[in-house]
């Protein structure tokens, strides 16, 4: 297979094919907001399931009537994961907590 080659100006040729290359940088602000998102989707599901526990209200605790119990567990570890993946998305480039490789 012969080696793709890279033509100035973000071009790409392979052949009669031509694919333009973007940093991206134009779909940055839809994928923080989506991100932002479901990280309070996952983040209030997370919370009613530790209210339905803590206050005994069995409603919260299932997706269904006669379906399986969400577990305690599993919703700390949702909270969480939503947390942390809001605060690396909030987090600025050359902040002391933001590191690149």
């Amino acid at each position: 297979m012969p080696e793709p080659l890279i033509i100035s100006g973000g071009y790409w040729n392979e052949g009669a094919r031509r694919l333009f290359v973007t940093s991206g940088k134009s779909c940055q602000p839809l994928l923080a907001g989506l991100t932002r998102i479901g990280c309070l989707l996952v983040a209030s599901g997370a919370v009613a399931v530790l209210c339905g526990w803590v206050f005994d209200i069995p409603r919260l605790t299932r997706v269904l009537p006669g379906l399986a119990y969400r577990k305690i567990n599993i919703a700390c570890a949702l909270l969480l994961a939503s947390i942390a993946l809001w605060l690396l998305r909030s987090l600025h480039r050359g902040s002391r907590w933001f590191r690149e490789q």
